[in-house]
């Protein structure tokens, strides 16, 4: 028992002399980082998150790497020293590459525009800008410069600086409120001292550009979903109407034209053409081409013609050239009709005179004989005939002249309530 006992513990002090020794070759770590929250890897191996103290590390020269979402990976090696606690402060910024990005918020009020022009707004909207920004040292000089110039190299603007604060997670915003700029492209640069920078243009409408960019996208949506195949004066007076409906509806003032825009001199009867004018700007107007879905800026057609404030207006135009083309109609056809009466009056009239003059020379005061007298009451007959139907076609044709004087009066009573409407939309 006792060679037993011997045994044990000389078996027991040869492994409490290894454990001491073991743990005697041992230290420790401290790591703080800022900013915090950075991943360790010590020797390749993820040993939590700063800050930490990680114990039980054998001695030694030791690889430490911390990672952070938001930059570069930090190294260093330390010396890990058996029972002490070597300390490590790392100040993630050390290895950062200075960089800018920057974009902007589109206005509430005006869309998106495509191509190279990134955001648009109105005269007096807030221009909203957003980005980020890394720089080598944040915790020094932590601002943030923008640099507004035309990107249309526009003379008579001088560029304008404003500053604004990066955020401690990188991120800056800042907005220009109720801005007065002229309208136009303006590049934005961002930059930071470190000499990183980066820039995004924007659009400035004034409120004349505002509005034909309302114009425009009104006539070519409109034009999207109708389309015009019937050559026809009606139809696109129905196209102009709906329009104007649309463009007044977002508060700008319009007018409905009625011409010819091939020859803007024709007279009233040869209008042809309907289309719309809106007021983009005071005294300023631009012509709608419904049927095509464009806007018409120089072509003189498009200026000239009769002027109407509303459909109303308009639709009493309609109804006077319809009634102005119907009696037109008419009046042609009556005169057609009396022309012919004409010539088949004078021709009875003719075959009458004829008649008498027959009566006249070979039976008026003479001594008749019997066939001779049986002959000129033929001939007595055929002539109180032919008077009946003279007066007949006299009559026709006095009737016909009244038809015509009272359609031709009909037709002056209109022709007056077209001219004053002319008159009244002559000019814009």
């Amino acid at each position: 028992m006792k060679r037993h006992w011997i045994i044990v513990l000389i078996i027991a002090c040869v492994l409490v002399s290894g454990c001491t020794e073991y743990i005697l070759s041992q230290g420790s770590l401290s790591v703080q980082s800022d900013p915090s929250g950075a991943g360790i890897y010590l020797d390749g191996e993820f040993k939590g998150t700063t800050p930490a103290v990680i114990h039980t590390i054998p001695a030694g020269t030791r690889q430490i790497e911390l990672r952070h979402e938001k930059y570069p990976p930090w190294n260093t090696n330390v010396s890990v020293i058996t029972a002490q606690t070597a300390n490590i402060t790392a100040d993630l910024s050390d290895n950062l590459v200075p960089f800018v990005s920057v974009d902007c918020v589109t206005g509430q009020n005006a869309s998106t525009l495509p191509g190279a022009t990134r955001c648009l707004y109105k005269q007096g909207e807030a221009i909203k800008i957003f980005g980020t920004a890394v720089r080598p040292h944040p915790k020094a000089d932590p601002f943030i410069t923008f640099t507004f110039s035309r990107a249309d190299n526009t003379s008579g603007f001088s560029p304008v600086r404003y500053e604004t604060r990066i955020n401690n997670d990188t991120t800056f915003s800042f907005a220009i409120t109720n801005t007065t700029m002229p309208g136009g492209t303006y590049t934005v640069t961002a930059a930071i001292p470190a000499g990183a920078s980066a820039s995004v243009i924007v659009t400035v409408e004034s409120p004349s550009d505002t509005n034909i960019r309302i114009l425009r996208q009104i006539v070519e949506d409109y034009h999207a979903t109708h389309t015009y195949t019937l050559p026809d004066f009606y139809v696109c007076a129905d196209m102009a109407q709906d329009v104007w409906n649309m463009v007044e509806t977002r508060g700008i003032p319009a007018k409905i034209a009625a011409g010819n825009i091939k020859e803007p001199g024709a007279d009233v009867k040869d209008y042809d053409h309907a289309w719309v004018l809106a007021q983009y700007a005071p005294g300023e107007w631009i012509a709608m081409e419904t049927t095509g879905g464009y806007l018409v800026p120089n072509n003189p057609g498009y200026y000239s013609g009769i002027f109407f404030k509303n459909p109303k207006d308009f639709k009493t135009y309609l109804d006077l050239m319809q009634d102005y083309n119907s009696e037109v109609g008419r009046i042609a056809t009556l005169v057609d009709q009396y022309n012919a009466k004409v010539t088949e009056y004078n021709t009875a009239l003719s075959t009458y005179n004829s008649l008498i003059d027959r009566y006249n020379n070979e039976y008026a005061n003479r001594a008749l004989s019997s066939a001779a007298y049986q002959e000129s009451l033929a001939l007595k007959a055929e002539l109180d005939a032919e008077r009946l139907t003279v007066t007949r076609l006299k009559g026709e044709l006095d009737q016909l002249g009244i038809s015509l004087a009272a359609e031709r009066g009909v037709f002056a009573g209109i022709k007056s309530r077209m001219d004053a409407l002319v008159e009244k939309g002559k000019s814009l």
